[in-house]
């Protein structure tokens, strides 16, 4: 995973110039790659597991702490993090707040004002998730 707009301008070249690889990026900051230049993987750091500690947890706190800095991954781990209704909020992609609410009752235990929008929801839920990644 790279933030490509807060690695230097070479990193995200070298990172975007295989035409045939693009990435994917879901939330509008990180893209997730299935392949590493050697510049991006010079400055990354590799995923580690801790005992007792949830994958999104840590994957949170460094995607929250550390935007400078890629991320490699195992597929496994990523995919599973993609599946969570915490990743579904940040990402922020729904198209009714009764969506976004099912996912923010699994995540938080309480639901949505409906009547706020669903740009209003999905930042606060942002701003939620982003203060327990950073504490976390």
């Amino acid at each position: 995973m790279i933030n490509l707009s807060a690695v230097p301008a070479e990193v995200a070249e070298a990172q975007t110039a295989q035409q045939n690889h693009t990435g994917a990026c879901h939330d509008g900051i990180w893209t997730v790659f299935t392949w590493i230049s050697s510049e991006a993987e010079a400055i990354a750091e590799h995923y580690q597991p801790l005992d007792g500690v949830e994958p999104m947890v840590i994957i949170g706190k460094h995607l929250a702490t550390k935007p400078e800095t890629p991320l490699i991954a195992p597929r496994s781990v990523l995919s599973t993090l993609y599946r969570t209704p915490e990743w579904r909020l940040w990402c922020g992609q729904y198209e009714t707040w009764q969506e976004l609410e099912i996912d923010h009752v699994a995540a938080f235990g309480f639901g949505v004002d409906g009547r706020k929008s669903i740009e209003t929801l999905v930042a606060e839920a942002k701003n939620t998730l982003f203060a327990a990644m950073v504490a976390g």
